[in-house]
């Protein structure tokens, strides 16, 4: 017998192994779920397809392997098609997405098109176009939506902005709204124990916080806040909480993304968290004299926290460093049983979903990166 034939006749023990053995073991060669692999290459399902018929027939019918999609860079006709692929090999398996709008529009993938799947979809990552952002809010209202876990929506700046509303979404645990309206009524705010609500008015956002009472995460990034009340009294009773106590919450973030602050402001001033550990502020929210350090020290006695974690941000435009270079210190002095650091406010930006997990928190050794005046 030839050596070719040799080699034909040997049965390679690793095909002589169960289609659904081999199926767990492609589905641990993925990323975790809810993860998105990508879409072709090396960690993508789509590179089992290419190593032998045996192994083809068994990633194709493997629904779970097709079930988180993501669709970005780089811009190609393949990957519109290929995405469509997925959708239609994941069969009735709940779904993970991760879209760049505008890449959707550009490959000709309307929002409609993916109407007749939304009902599985579990996890939605979608950056959307200001254009095409009302189109998305419009699909969202007709639902289903009662697979929904996880959204997170940024929207290009566009006034007015869409409001976005969930009916039955009872299983809805995070959201993250980036340049998008809401209502007190929009979402089951409840059930949530992940919130971020980015480029808001602070007193726009304080109601939908105060009904968010099983929070475990918040993330805010204020615009802006009210002008100082008027001395004239209302007869009508306002909606926004003067105190808002969540027994849960653990990580807060407060981003107070504003050139101009009154300088008797104070945005901890409604919050009683007396299970905050992880605690990130930007710098311009401790005020500009010694008295910020006060405000937290208030904050802090309020909730009667353990605070073991806080990182102070330094604003993009580094203006308010120059103000108070040694907040850090400070902080250190007064706070010592906290661990302090600091860094830049691109790190809350840019953190995504991670800034729930631990390696966000991570104490930073390095100085800030310092941004151009």
């Amino acid at each position: 017998m030839s050596l070719l034939e040799s080699n034909q006749a040997y049965a390679y023990p690793v095909l002589t192994l169960p289609p659904e053995i081999v199926a767990e073991i492609f589905l641990h060669y993925l990323p975790p779920y809810p993860d998105c692999p990508p879409l072709r290459g090396p960690g993508s399902p789509t590179y089992l397809l290419g190593i032998c018929r045996q192994w083809r027939e068994i990633a194709l019918h493997t629904p779970r392997l097709w079930r988180a999609v993501s669709l970005g860079a780089p811009v190609t006709d393949w990957n519109a098609d290929e995405a469509m692929r997925w959708f239609e090999r994941s069969a009735n398996c709940r779904m993970s997405l991760h879209f760049d709008s505008l890449l959707i529009h550009a490959l000709g993938l309307p929002i409609a098109a993916l109407e007749k799947h939304l009902s599985r979809v579990e996890f939605l990552n979608w950056e959307v176009s200001a254009r095409l952002s009302e189109s998305l809010v419009a699909l969202l209202r007709s639902g289903p939506v009662t697979s929904m876990v996880d959204i997170a929506l940024s929207n290009s700046w566009d006034e007015p902005l869409p409001v976005v509303s969930l009916k039955d979404a009872h299983r809805l645990r995070s959201v993250s709204l980036w340049n998008f309206d809401y209502r007190i009524d929009s979402l089951p705010w409840d059930f949530l124990t992940t919130l971020a609500l980015l480029h808001v008015a602070l007193d726009e956002c304080l109601p939908v916080v105060d009904a968010a009472r099983s929070l475990m995460h918040l993330k805010l990034l204020i615009r802006e806040v009210s002008e100082e009340p008027s001395s004239e009294i209302s007869e009508e009773p306002s909606s926004i909480p003067t105190k808002i106590e969540h027994p849960l919450l653990e990580t807060f973030l407060l981003d107070t993304y504003i050139a101009e602050l009154p300088p008797t402001f104070d945005a901890l001033s409604p919050f009683v968290l007396p299970a905050l550990q992880r605690l990130e502020m930007t710098s311009n929210s401790f005020g500009f004299a010694r008295d910020g350090l006060d405000w937290l020290e208030a904050f802090i006695a309020r909730s009667q926290c353990s605070l073991g974690r806080l990182r102070i941000l330094h604003e993009v435009d580094g203006v308010y460093n120059l103000v108070r270079p040694e907040l850090a210190g400070e902080c250190r002095r007064v706070f010592s049983g906290t661990v302090v650091d600091e860094t830049s406010e691109w790190d809350f930006l840019l953190a995504g979903d991670g800034w729930t997990k631990d390696v966000y928190w991570v104490p930073i050794e390095t100085a800030p990166r310092r941004m151009a005046v």
